[in-house]
């Protein structure tokens, strides 16, 4: 469909409604790149494609399940943040085209493994409780968004006399 419209100069998609002229494909094409080099030169200040970065315009704001309640937003929301990235990056962010800036969502862990080694390494942008009154909440914000990670030891074979315990007690 896409390689059709652009093979047709004339087609109705080019045609702006809130203008008297019906304009073609390429003049579209033309103003649209003009529009958006007028509105990086504002953003950024600047003239320079090499001082204009994705990363500076489009942010992160990382939000909690509590973040909906206003009383409790301010402690369990952190951000804007400056991040890069896109659905096609390793750096992975999703937005929508009507407000391109605004991340929507990303990578909530990062992880790698290799299997030849004793280690896993991971970040986590809530850091390793989620729990908002918890010390570790938050406590890895910065290592995500500089792509850092914690390593963290595995063993091929349980520790001797190893027991998970669930400990529950009454408030």
């Amino acid at each position: 469909k896409f390689l059709e419209l652009c093979n047709n100069p004339n087609d109705e998609w080019f045609y702006n409604v809130k203008t008297p002229e019906r304009e073609k494909r390429d003049y579209i094409i033309i103003k649209s790149f003009k529009d958006a080099l007028t509105l990086l030169n504002d953003r950024f200040n600047h003239q320079s494609i090499k001082k204009w970065y994705w990363g500076e315009l489009h942010t992160i704001t990382l939000t909690h399940p509590l973040s909906s309640y206003k009383f409790v937003e301010p402690s369990v929301t952190y951000g804007p943040f400056k991040i890069g990235g896109n659905s096609t990056t390793i750096n992975s962010t999703e937005y929508n085209f009507m407000c391109p800036y605004q991340t929507k969502s990303g990578a909530s862990v990062r992880f790698i493994a290799d299997m030849s080694t004793d280690f896993v390494y991971t970040s986590m942008p809530g850091g390793t409780s989620g729990d908002p009154m918890s010390n570790n909440f938050k406590n890895q914000v910065q290592l995500w968004l500089n792509g850092g990670y914690i390593p963290i030891p595995i063993y091929k074979t349980p520790a001797p006399n190893y027991t998970l315990r669930i400990l529950l007690q009454p408030e």
